[in-house]
């Protein structure tokens, strides 16, 4: 902590400075060693935590208790309110509430022809390009993607790399 002051007095007193060469490297070099500083503080403050999550939180405490319990409840939606200003907390109403909610958003409003809207989009796919993007795949195709994907990038089935899957003949 004494060295990040140190270096927040000598990083002030550099913009004061006449900005040259020499100048200009010393401050990004005493910005380097403050963002160094900021690191290891954070390092500190996470491991300072977990040495406290260790001591107070894996024995059958009620600190333990406390924290399992406010982490259930973290993110959980009380109560809600309709178009109308009432308000609903009943998990019926509440599942009532937000499903009516979102079957209004994504439903059409009107139904009606697009053809106007359609008609100043210009056709970009042929008829011959949309039979080719339609028909199904083979099991080429598929062989063929699977080939060309990075093994250790995306994970595939079950959360696991697409090299596990090659390797176990899935």
């Amino acid at each position: 902590m004494r060295h990040r002051v140190k270096l927040e007095y000598r990083l002030k007193f550099l913009f004061e400075q006449e900005p040259d060469d020499e100048i200009l490297g010393e401050i990004t070099e005493v910005q380097l060693g403050l963002n160094l500083e900021a690191d290891k503080e954070e390092l500190f403050w996470e491991q300072r935590a977990r040495i406290n999550w260790l001591k107070n939180g894996d024995r059958n405490t009620s600190f333990f208790h406390k924290i399992a319990v406010q982490r259930q409840f973290h993110g959980r939606i009380a109560e809600l309110k309709d178009g109308n200003g009432r308000s609903f907390s009943s998990i019926d109403d509440l599942l009532h509430l937000a499903t009516d909610y979102f079957k209004d958003l994504y439903s059409a409003s009107e139904v009606g022809s697009d053809e106007r809207v359609f008609g100043l989009v210009e056709n970009r796919v042929s008829g011959s390009m949309n039979d080719s993007l339609l028909k199904q795949f083979t099991d080429e195709d598929i062989s063929s993607a699977i080939k060309m994907m990075a093994p250790l990038k995306a994970p595939g089935l079950m959360g696991f790399p697409l090299y596990f899957s090659k390797g176990t003949g899935i």
